[in-house]
């Protein structure tokens, strides 16, 4: 078997030959297989749908323009999504936090001390505990990402 590599390409043709010596029976085979990997086959492949269908070329190439630009969206939809959801969450979160931090010194001066002590601290650990978790998973996820690249 015979296999050539050329920038992701891999070639291949099958034929069968009769040997040289004329001995009955005896068959020489030889197998190529082409394969790519990407959006654009190689340029000879290009070359070859060219020349069975005029034209074949432009409309590859069109296609693959179309499909990236349909990529591109979608991947500008999903980041401004995500950042609407981010913003979105720490106005919640700071609506809740200035809620309970209020309540609590509400609380605590109309004579409710300990309970106003208990949501006043609760709230302060929830948030401290939301900043830790936060950076902690954001330092794990660049360190994930590290790691592939590597």
């Amino acid at each position: 078997m015979s296999e050539e590599n050329n920038e992701g390409l891999e070639s291949a043709n099958l034929s069968v030959e009769q040997q040289s010596d004329d001995t009955p029976g005896r068959r020489k085979l030889t197998a190529i297989r082409t394969e790519w990997s990407g959006p654009l086959p190689p340029p000879q492949i290009l070359q070859r749908y060219e020349e069975i269908v005029p034209g074949a070329a432009d409309r590859i190439l069109k296609m693959t323009e179309k499909q990236m630009n349909h990529r591109i969206d979608l991947e500008k939809t999903v980041i401004k999504g995500d950042s609407k959801r981010s913003y979105l969450g720490l106005i919640a979160g700071f609506i809740v936090a200035i809620s309970a931090i209020g309540g609590a010194i509400y609380l605590a001066a109309n004579g409710h001390g300990l309970a106003g002590g208990v949501i006043g601290g609760s709230a302060t650990v929830g948030l401290a505990s939301v900043f830790v978790y936060g950076s902690n998973a954001r330092r794990a996820e660049r360190k994930q990402k590290d790691q592939k690249v590597r």
